[in-house]
């Protein structure tokens, strides 16, 4: 297992692992490989199989790009990047880290603190669903799902406490 970084290495980025991405894209490029011997020997469920798996190919390919997925993590907040789309959540937004299982999948979740406001709807469905508001796919820097989620529950803390993250005693700031 990896080293955990405390609060004073910060900011810092953690990557997904590229070993992990290249195994699923050549998972996929194989699924799509078989749809297409299938459409081609007459089976309609083969075209459905090589569009969905070829999909596949597209995303792991994309998601190899260095700038594609990561995980910031920064004195007064975290961005978590998938797909080139970036999303920012302050520290002092968050109410508690956790693991989230859904069927055979773990990933790393959070509640949002009582004076979060946004996106409240989407949130409400969120946690009936899965019992956390929000939370991020796969997990960063060699870390388990639940490793991860520890040390940014220890982050989280640690900023509270801290005058130079940039949150002042826990007021939210939009960054």
């Amino acid at each position: 297992m990896k080293a955990v970084p405390t609060f004073d290495q910060l900011p810092l980025v953690l990557r997904m692992s590229p070993v992990r991405t290249s195994l699923m894209l050549l998972v996929c490029a194989a699924f799509a490989t078989a749809g297409v011997w299938m459409a081609r020997d007459g089976q309609g469920m083969g075209y459905f199989c090589a569009a969905f798996f070829g999909l596949g190919v597209i995303v792991f390919a994309v998601n190899l790009h260095p700038r594609a997925g990561y995980l910031r993590l920064e004195k007064a907040s975290f961005t978590v990047c998938s797909l080139f789309r970036a999303h920012t959540v302050l520290w002092s937004d968050v109410e508690t880290f956790g693991v989230m299982k859904i069927r055979h999948n773990k990933m790393v979740a959070w509640n949002f603190a009582p004076t979060y406001e946004g996106k409240a709807g989407v949130r409400k469905l969120n946690r009936a669903l899965a019992g956390f508001d929000a939370g991020m796919a796969g997990s960063y820097g060699g870390l388990t799902t639940q490793a991860l989620a520890e040390m940014m529950e220890g982050l989280r803390v640690e900023a509270m406490r801290k005058p130079e993250s940039g949150v002042p005693f826990g007021i939210s700031e939009r960054i």
